[in-house]
Formats: structure tokens, C-alpha cells, sequence
């Protein structure tokens, strides 16, 4: 990001970013991103583009960065104290609140006073839909039906793989016509799954008429077209296409409304709600393919941080699902936070861009963890007058370990199933001293010496050390 740049044009961009901020008192939720871009980008200097940064400056950013915490724990806040008296249509209003808090880091979940009523939402929602679907109100809404993480590759996702559902009532009018390789559009009065369903039918070298919930009909390809394969169908046809209250998907998900957002994931639970039959029927629909790679595109909006660089999207599917959403929070260290670092890494060495990793899934609002590797990619940052760079994860439970990295382009690359902190620290000198104190191939140590000091175990760290001698520093 710093490419080509003097050491005075880097920290004069910086210093743009937080004049422009608000004043502190008049920071609002939708400043927050503009603070952790700021801040991201200062952590990325080096010592010597840091110096030209003002103490006023500098005093400005922290109070920005702490406030912009104190608005995310209240906006957290806000959203259960919205959910009111619980019922099956606050599913996507308690997801919603669920998800912003399970992006939080543990230390801001600690300030949200009122999570215990969203513990109790949670709760009685669920009851709620396994009442449902004890009732048989269950398949084609994705309500009360566990979904099943689809399997998939680094090029497309696979949708095949889904939970067993029942029947629902089908969903009629009111949507756009249906074509499909030169056919005709649906009669008036005719239903949006109808007339996919016979356009279907009719690429299957068979024709049928609608179907009822107890009757299904199928296609000489053998799949099975019920009411629910129908109804989930159309709800793909009106996601994609648009409705009175829905605009028509855009190209990017980049440009992605909220609504549009949830419109996508709950069609998406509702198929996997679908029995494995019913999920085929589903996919010979012509629209089912511009459906999975809207799904796709939204995975990739997910897996990358702006504010921060982070990327994760070079994942296969089974490792990083779409619906998992990466949330990243740059951190402002303190002094003594940086001293902990110095000693191990000695005084000759600095720290950079630490940023705290989680995810969320977007399903039902609930923590992730990976359970296989995941590819994380790092902006590389200036490293000045430094030989090696090292990429530092403060890990939980106290421990260091050692592994291996890549520095590719500009971005260090390396893989990781644990996530919390991490950040990029130069130093002088090679790593061999680090890896020889693990003395072992894994390069894992339990603690360091200096963990047993007061507030060090704050903060402990996972080094994975990525070695990068002067004469190969990257181009400026």
C-alpha cells in the first residue's frame, strides 16, 4: 500500500485520515470504519514515519479508537434492546444482533450489559421453531432446520449437500416473468414457481401441470419437484431479479443492501432445508447457477477487510464457507505492550499493524472457528532499517509457537486454524535464536520467560516468523 511513497508522504496521508475525523464527541457508529482505516494505516508506519506523526495527533487517533469501541458496544446494545417480546418473524433480528455481538473482541463482549436478553432470545427461538417444525411448518422458510455447511472448492461453491426438510405452502404472484431458452413467459395468474417449474419440466423433455403439497411430480432427469423445490425456486427468481419491495441484485456484492444480504441467506437456508432430491430439482432451474455465484461474490465480500488489508479469499469453501464473515479490529498498543514484545525480539526491533481476527457465521449469528487451516494474507509493511519481519499472533491461552511464512508480492502469506491477534514486528538480525528457544521442528514453546512478569500475560504471542534479510527488502 506504501509502494513508491517517502517516509513523509506515508505519515502525511496518515495525518489527513485523522484530521478528518470528527471531533470525539461527535463520532457517530458510521465514523467507526474511518477510525480503524486510520489507525490501521498508523500502525503501519515504522518508527521513523511514527516520529513525524504530532503527540497531539497521536492523542487524537486513541481517543477516536477508544470511543469508536464505546459505539460499537452500544450499537451492540441497541440492537437487543430492539428484539422485544420474541417471535419466528425476530429470526433475522435476533441473527442480526447476534452477529454484531459475536464480532466483537472478548475484551468489548465483556461491556455489553445486556446480553442476557439476548442469551434468553436466542433461547426461546429456538423453542419457537422446534415447535414449528414439529407442526410441519418447516422446510421451504429454513426456519427450524440445523443447515448443513456445503462442501465446495476455491473456484465455485457446492450447494448440493443440504439438510432433509418437509413441504411448504408455494409462494405465488406477484414476481417477474420466467424465461428460460426461448421459452414463453408464465401465464397471467400463474405463479413465478409454476411457470419455472413447467419451463423446467419442459427442458426435461416432459411436461407437467402444478403440483400440490402432497403430490409431487417428476422430471425424466429423475429429480423430484414438490411445492417447496418450487417455492425455494422462486424465491432464487425474486433475490436475483427484484420485487415491488426488493431491488434487482446488483453485480458486485460489493453494492449489496442489508435487505438483499438477508434475502440471499434466508433462500439459501431454505434449500438446504430441502431433501437432496428436492435440492436437484432446484438446480435445474437456469437461474441456480447466477444464484451460487451471488453467493460466491458475497463470500468474497466477506472475506476481506478493507480497513486493514486482511485478505482471506484464496480459501477453498470447505475451508472458509461464504456465510462466514471475517471481522478484523486494528489495535493501538501501548508502551509497555511494545516493551513485552522487545524482550523477546530484542530492543532493536518494533511492532506493526496488530490487528484482532475472528468470524462470525452469518447464518445464525454464532462465533466460528476454522476446524482446518485457513490462507491469511498481510499487507507487508515498511520495514526501514529492520532485516526480518515477523508476523505475531497474541494467542489466548499463553503459549508461543513458531511457523513458517511467505512473503509474496506484497503481502505475507501464512496458515492458521487459531485466531485472536496478530501483526507484523521488525527486527534485526535472523530468527534462528527464536526458532532454537522452541527446540522443536513444530517451533512451539509453552511461555516465554517473560510471561511470568506482572501484565505480561496479557500479552503472550504466537510468533510466526517469516524471514526477510536486507538485501531482500521489498522494492520501495
Amino acid at each position: 500500500m506504501w509502494r513508491g511513497k517517502s517516509d513523509y508522504d506515508k505519515t502525511a496521508e496518515v495525518q489527513r485520515l485523522i484530521k478528518a475525523l470528527p471531533a470525539v464527541s461527535k463520532l457517530a457508529y458510521e465514523n467507526v470504519s474511518s477510525v480503524r482505516t486510520a489507525v490501521a494505516l498508523y500502525n503501519s508506519l515504522n518508527e521513523t514515519q511514527k516520529a513525524l506523526v504530532t503527540s497531539e495527533e497521536k492523542a487524537a487517533l486513541q481517543q477516536a479508537s477508544a470511543k469508536a469501541d464505546e459505539l460499537e458496544v452500544s450499537h451492540v446494545k441497541e440492537l437487543i434492546s430492539a428484539i422485544g417480546q420474541v417471535t419466528l418473524d425476530k429470526d433475522k433480528q435476533i441473527t442480526e444482533a447476534n452477529t454484531a455481538y459475536n464480532s466483537l473482541s472478548e475484551e468489548l463482549k465483556a461491556k455489553v450489559g445486556n446480553y442476557s436478553v439476548l442469551e434468553k432470545a436466542l433461547k426461546e427461538l429456538q423453542k419457537l421453531k422446534a415447535g414449528a417444525s414439529g407442526s410441519g411448518s418447516g422446510s421451504g422458510s429454513g426456519t427450524g432446520n440445523p443447515v448443513k455447511k456445503p462442501s465446495g472448492s476455491t473456484k465455485s461453491i457446492n450447494l448440493s449437500s443440504g439438510k432433509r426438510g418437509g413441504t411448504a405452502a408455494s409462494k405465488s404472484g406477484g414476481s417477474t416473468s420466467t424465461k428460460a431458452g426461448g421459452t414463453s413467459a408464465k401465464k397471467k395468474g400463474e405463479s413465478e414457481a409454476d411457470a419455472e417449474g413447467k419451463v423446467i419440466q419442459r427442458e426435461a423433455g416432459k411436461r407437467t401441470g402444478g403440483t400440490t403439497a402432497v403430490n409431487a411430480e417428476t422430471s425424466t432427469a429423475g429429480t423430484v419437484w414438490t411445492v417447496a423445490a418450487r417455492k425455494v425456486t422462486s424465491e432464487i427468481a425474486d433475490v436475483l431479479h427484484g420485487t415491488k419491495k426488493l431491488k434487482r441484485l446488483p453485480s458486485s456484492a460489493d453494492d449489496y443492501s442489508q435487505d438483499q444480504i438477508a434475502a440471499l441467506t434466508g433462500t439459501y437456508q431454505a434449500y438446504t432445508a430441502l431433501s437432496e432430491e428436492e435440492q436437484k430439482a432446484v438446480q435445474e432451474s437456469p437461474r441456480y447457477p447466477k444464484f451460487e455465484k451471488a453467493l460466491e461474490s458475497l463470500g468474497t465480500r466477506y472475506h476481506y477487510d478493507e480497513s486493514t488489508g486482511t485478505d482471506l479469499r484464496d480459501n477453498a469453501d470447505d475451508a472458509l464457507p461464504w456465510y462466514v464473515q471475517l471481522s478484523v479490529r486494528p489495535q493501538l498498543l501501548t508502551e509497555e505492550q511494545e516493551q513485552k514484545i522487545k524482550e523477546v525480539l530484542g530492543e532493536k526491533s518494533e511492532i506493526f499493524s496488530m490487528s484482532e481476527i475472528n468470524f462470525v457465521n452469518t447464518l445464525d449469528g454464532e462465533g466460528w472457528e476454522p476446524e482446518q487451516l485457513v490462507k491469511v494474507k498481510l499487507p507487508m509493511v515498511d520495514l526501514g532499517d529492520y532485516e526480518t519481519a515477523v508476523v505475531v499472533h497474541r494467542k489466548e491461552d499463553g503459549s508461543l509457537e513458531f511457523l513458517d511464512g511467505k512473503i509474496s508480492g506484497s503481502d505475507i502469506v501464512f496458515q492458521a486454524s487459531e485466531f485472536s491477534e496478530y501483526g507484523i514486528a521488525g527486527m534485526m538480525g535472523d530468527t534462528a535464536s527464536l526458532l532454537d528457544a522452541s527446540g522443536k521442528e513444530e517451533r512451539k514453546v509453552p511461555v516465554w520467560p517473560f510471561a511470568a512478569g506482572g501484565g505480561a500475560a496479557a500479552f503472550c504471542l504466537l510468533i510466526l516468523v517469516l524471514v526477510r534479510r536486507a538485501e531482500k527488502k521489498h522494492e520501495s
